[in-house]
């Protein structure tokens, strides 16, 4: 399940507020006439995720943590900050993804996927690349969590990590 992680996670909220500058920036040298994104801005379904996408776009003040935001104030990627915002002048649509609406982009929530999004529980699945297998309703491995309390996000709770999960390409 080494697709369930991306070194971008670290600075998600970071990279759309800087993708939305560069529109905001292109706007002011030719006028856009309407912006539509195509789905898949949070993942899992997650309201935080929802929460800091719409944030973002709104030009609000994000802290970009979730649970205890044990690194907010000494973690720079989980610093408070308050982003551009949307220039109000460009109507925006947004089309729902995969993503948006289910855990994982494939499966309905159910009691377990619920249960790990709210608590200090790290879900236990069958390891195989499939998706559509079931294997979220299956057991056979933990497939970890970043720990937030870390400045490189430290994988804990899998098989096979010792510090920072670099890149599994």
């Amino acid at each position: 399940m080494s697709s369930g992680y991306s070194p971008i996670l670290l600075s998600t909220t970071h990279v759309l507020d800087a993708a939305i500058q560069t529109i905001n920036k292109l706007h002011e040298k030719s006028p856009i006439d309407f912006g539509i994104s195509l789905g898949d801005d949070i993942n899992n379904a997650q309201y935080n995720g929802l929460r800091w996408f719409i944030d973002v776009l709104d030009g609000q003040v994000i802290t970009p943590s979730s649970g205890a935001n044990l690194g907010a104030d000494s973690i720079n990627y989980q610093k408070p900050y308050k982003a551009a915002g949307l220039d109000k002048s460009i109507p925006w649509y947004q089309v729902i993804g995969n993503h948006d609406q289910f855990w994982m982009g494939s499966t309905f929530e159910n009691e377990k996927t619920l249960v790990v999004h709210i608590s200090s529980s790290i879900i236990n699945m069958k390891n195989i690349p499939d998706p559509a297998s079931n294997a979220v309703n299956e057991t056979g491995v933990y497939m970890g969590v970043v720990d937030g309390s870390t400045p490189y996000g430290t994988i804990i709770g899998a098989p096979h990590t010792t510090g920072p999960l670099r890149a599994l390409f």
